[in-house]
């Protein structure tokens, strides 16, 4: 397993180790995260990898509402890899050059 992407060859950790990295780095900022034991680390990852989930397709749900709001189409990018990386948004019998006096909000 490559550790970047478009380099190939062996990496120099394994899969448990690399596991056991990302649970530490993300304990990182918490208060006695070093003192959490090794056996509840990969615990702490499903945890946190469902929790960062869950709040993107919040996100995603939340910017496609708002597209929505504004007369948009809103639709993923599918990348060759199956993940939706990027936006796509087009008119609906609207002229996005004039600014139809809504305002720019910097939140969305």
């Amino acid at each position: 397993m490559a550790l970047l992407p478009g380099i190939k060859g062996e990496s120099a950790f394994t899969e448990s180790e690399i596991t056991d990295i990302q649970a530490r780095l993300l304990l990182t900022d918490k208060t006695f995260g070093g003192l959490v034991d090794d056996s509840r680390l990969l615990g702490y990852l499903n945890k946190r990898t469902a929790q960062t989930r869950d709040e993107r397709g919040h996100n995603w749900e939340l910017l496609r509402q708002r597209a929505e709001a504004e007369s948009l189409y809103f639709e993923p990018l599918t990348m060759p890899d199956g993940s939706a990386t990027m936006l796509c948004f087009g008119s609906q019998n609207r002229d996005l050059t004039r600014n139809h006096g809504a305002s720019y909000n910097g939140r969305f």
